[in-house]
């Protein structure tokens, strides 16, 4: 008997390696398009073409897209870092080689973990401060 709880999960499962993989392809995709592409060119292609691909998907599935007025700004909020966070990511992938780039690159989980610790939501917080200098350390050595 399937219970709604574990077919969620498989989904979760299945949509978290669908997005890993074509996740990890962005970067060595991303690096061959940056040798006759701008970074900002490439970004605003990649938001046209989610655009359209987004509202097909919502016409396929026949959702509607309602906005109240109060969630406009947290919106344009979280749409600028997310255009901030696309395009300083595309501007290092044009500076750096892929294996210097995704060494910073996967260090979000430290920007998470600090985060978590200035809103006070983590008890042991001079272990955490530890795995973060540890975590930027070993960072600064696979650079050097």
């Amino acid at each position: 008997m399937r219970t709604l709880v574990g077919d969620t999960i498989k989904k979760g499962i299945i949509y978290g390696i669908l997005g890993a993989l074509t996740f990890s392809l962005i970067t060595p995709i991303g690096k061959l398009a940056l040798v006759d592409l701008d970074a900002s060119i490439i970004l605003s292609l990649r938001f046209i073409i989610a655009i359209i691909l987004l509202l097909l998907i919502g016409y396929i599935k026949k959702e509607k897209i309602i906005l109240s007025r109060k969630d406009i700004i947290p919106l344009t909020i979280l749409g600028s870092i997310f255009t901030l966070d696309t395009y300083t990511y595309w501007l290092a992938l044009e500076q750096l080689d892929i294996v210097s780039f995704l060494s910073i690159f996967w260090t979000f989980p430290l920007f998470i973990l600090l985060i978590d610790i200035l809103y006070g939501k983590v008890e042991q917080i001079y272990r955490s401060l530890f795995i973060i200098l540890v975590g930027f350390i070993g960072v600064i050595l696979t650079l050097i």
